[in-house]
């Protein structure tokens, strides 16, 4: 990317932040961060960014420091970004989850908002920074798994991307509101663009199997979660409303339908599991989104034909699958 970036807008009238100013300075710019210089007393870094209608941008130069979304800022976000780093001079290493990549100049990565993460940077780095509305990202859901803090290189879309990015600063005094957003919009659209490119050869060919896969990894994650419902999975899955009935109506189901019988499995394997010997079935039907136990059991014996306890007691008696 460095090769390619063209020149790199003037920075010189950005203040020089060191020691706690930076953090405040990167937390006010994107989201909060711990940040730590592996230097304090030689430690400088400077950023100028920029509102682009839904999203927000950035460019940085720094020396070396380290920042990390830890687990208690993520889970305190009411909302999941995807943020783009694009390496222009100097290296980063960056983790999420169980991936890990360093960025060479050129290399560019993306990664969540609303899980962990850290990224080192080397001294002497310059890099462009992208915070975009998951929703402006079109099968993100299905590429996140997999492209979370992987290096990758450039391509049309990304370095179309990166220059739609700067040109938010080389031409900040003449856009207008209406500018920014079109920038904006255009950027996140590019980063999907370029994340398809990236990540077609590691999705599934049925599409419609990749989205029930993201539906049921979606309802898992909020079993406990009574107010979890077809809009919820709907926003999860970036898809309007008609699109997920629609999905599930080619399953013969429903979203409702879909999201309780994933609930009555988990409710029906922990009814059967020696650890949780001693909760009551009123404790594992509200830890699984049900709002009363009378309500589950009236479901699970509709579905498995005899009640919760009876369940449990055929577990014990050694009668259970």
């Amino acid at each position: 990317m460095a090769s390619d970036a063209g020149p790199w807008p003037d920075q010189d009238q950005a203040p020089a932040f060191g020691g706690h100013a930076w953090l405040e300075a990167v937390s006010a710019g994107f989201l909060p961060l711990e940040v730590q210089p592996w230097r304090p007393r030689e430690f400088w870094g400077r950023i100028s960014t920029r509102e682009l209608g839904p999203a927000r941008v950035a460019l940085v130069s720094s020396q070396a420091h380290t920042v990390r979304r830890t687990a208690p800022l993520a889970a305190r976000s009411e909302h999941n970004y995807l943020k783009a780093l694009w390496m222009v001079e100097g290296r980063c290493q960056v983790e999420q989850g169980a991936h890990q990549s360093l960025l060479e100049a050129g290399q560019w990565a993306v990664y969540e908002t609303g899980r962990p993460y850290s990224i080192q940077f080397a001294d002497d780095a310059r890099f462009a920074v992208a915070l975009l509305p998951l929703e402006l990202c079109a099968d993100w859901c299905s590429l996140g798994q997999h492209l979370c803090a992987q290096a990758l290189g450039p391509d049309p879309a990304s370095r179309g991307a990166f220059h739609t990015l700067i040109s938010a600063f080389e031409h900040a005094l003449g856009a207008s509101a209406a500018g920014f957003d079109a920038l904006g919009r255009a950027t996140a659209l590019l980063v999907a663009e370029s994340l398809r490119i990236h990540g077609a050869p590691q999705l599934a060919p049925d599409r419609h199997a990749r989205r029930l896969q993201d539906a049921h990894r979606l309802v898992e994650r909020h079993l406990s979660d009574p107010d979890f419902g077809p809009q919820a999975l709907a926003e999860g899955l970036h898809l309007s409303l008609r699109s997920v009935y629609a999905l599930f109506r080619t399953q013969g189901t429903s979203p409702v339908a879909f999201i309780q019988h994933i609930r009555l499995e988990h409710c029906r394997r922990a009814l059967t599991n020696p650890a949780l010997a001693t909760r009551s079935i009123t404790e594992i039907a509200l830890a699984h989104g049900f709002a009363d136990s009378a309500h589950f059991s009236r479901l699970f014996k509709a579905r498995y034909g005899v009640t919760p306890r009876g369940w449990r007691g055929d577990a014990c008696r050694g009668l259970g699958d």
